[in-house]
């Protein structure tokens, strides 16, 4: 579904001219449909986050408000404006602002580092492995709670992931993680592979903080965006080797492409 808006634009050299503004209105992520075209998606939306800061931006996290999907491309977008310069020194910024680079976003999606009082205040630097770890649990919740109840446990409630303090909904997702995450035993076949391919993000974000701190397949810095993206997608292609079913999904072509 789209909006058309014409609008003259006056001309002193000629007549005036008419233009059409074609706006794509989006939809909620949820409203992906299929299991395909939900992850080719998340995968694109991913991909989108990855290139604005190869391209020097750092753009906000995930949030309901940022993430859609596009019915007539059947795409992902990430739809985020308010970005702010990252190659900005943070010791320049004003104590507010580098408050507001150092945590947005909404508590379902944060990594749980991001969560932590030190991060929150802006005492402790903000890594991109927490972006990353950000759009897993994008993954997460919406397979749990958006997939028709392909995906499902009776353990699981939505609310719990939606509070607003960041104490209970660290704890939440921490215990998912570690201990809940194993008990959704109520998937689908069509989703089976789907849901392992997301558990094993999941389980990769433990310890991810001490392997990016040890990494030699970049600059060797734990910040380094290059480092946190190249271990991502080191488990990612391990996750796609054990499943034959992934491969022939789009969204494997589309998270591979570089």
């Amino acid at each position: 579904m789209a909006e058309s808006i014409i609008a003259d634009t006056p001309n002193s050299q000629r007549a005036p001219s008419r233009h059409q503004f074609v706006l794509e209105i989006l939809q909620p992520l949820q409203n992906a449909g299929t299991g395909n075209d939900f992850m080719k998606s998340w995968a694109q939306i991913v991909k989108s986050h990855r290139v604005a800061h190869t391209q020097g931006f750092q753009p906000g996290d995930p949030t309901f408000g940022n993430i859609f999907y596009s019915p007539q491309s059947r795409s992902g977008t990430f739809a985020d404006f308010d970005y702010s310069n990252s190659s900005v020194p943070r010791a320049e910024l004003t104590s507010w602002t580098r408050m507001r680079l150092e945590c947005v976003g909404v508590t379902t999606f944060m990594a749980i580092r991001t969560m932590l009082r030190p991060c929150r205040e802006g005492k402790v630097p903000r890594y991109y492995y927490q972006e990353i770890e950000a759009f897993i649990w994008v993954l997460a919740f919406y397979l749990l709670f958006y997939s028709d109840n392909k995906i499902s446990s009776p353990q699981l409630d939505k609310k719990d992931w939606m509070v607003s303090d960041y104490n209970s909904c660290s704890l939440v997702k921490s215990d998912f993680k570690c201990h809940e995450m194993s008990s959704v035993v109520d998937v689908e076949e069509d989703f089976k592979e789907i849901w392992e391919f997301a558990k094993g993000l999941l389980s990769w974000t433990r310890g991810l903080r001490s392997r990016i701190s040890s990494c030699k397949c970049g600059n060797g810095k734990m910040h380094g965006a290059k480092d946190a993206w190249l271990l991502f997608m080191e488990e990612v292609e391990y996750l796609i080797d054990q499943s034959d079913g992934l491969k022939s999904l789009q969204f494997v072509r589309d998270i591979r492409e570089h």
